[in-house]
């Protein structure tokens, strides 16, 4: 019963490490046209033409999706090399920073720093495979 209730735990750990990589996908979908399409943008310049803008937007909505692509193929073999727990420990530890760092990013104005955050935030979603 006990190793019963181990597994129990650590099936709902794996699935809730799933689940908050799920969230990282669409948790910035609502917020990304009004940072970088609104004609009051919080994030790029007002003096930046609106194709720019498009243009920024388009980077910033499939550089998650490419960096999950790559992170996979590597959290994957380091997964088997280090061990799961480790790898998911780091991962998680990756998407906490990521994602601080996007948030410091808009104060700062800076949407390289941001297309950069949502990269290695999906680099860090490769613990998806696990």
């Amino acid at each position: 019963m006990a190793s019963l209730s181990k597994n129990t735990i650590l099936f709902s750990v794996l699935m809730m490490t799933i689940v908050i990589d799920v969230i990282g996908m669409g948790l910035v979908i609502p917020l990304l046209p009004s940072l970088f399409l609104s004609g009051q943008t919080q994030i790029v310049s007002g003096a930046m033409t609106p194709i720019a803008r498009d243009g920024l937007y388009a980077i910033t909505m499939g550089v998650w999706p490419l960096g999950m692509f790559f992170g996979n193929a590597v959290v994957g073999t380091l997964s088997d090399r280090l061990g799961r727990k480790p790898m998911l420990q780091a991962c998680l530890m990756g998407m906490a920073i990521t994602y601080a760092v996007s948030a410091a990013a808009i104060p700062l104005k800076s949407p390289l720093l941001f297309i950069v955050s949502r990269l290695l935030n999906g680099v860090s979603s490769g613990s998806f495979v696990l």
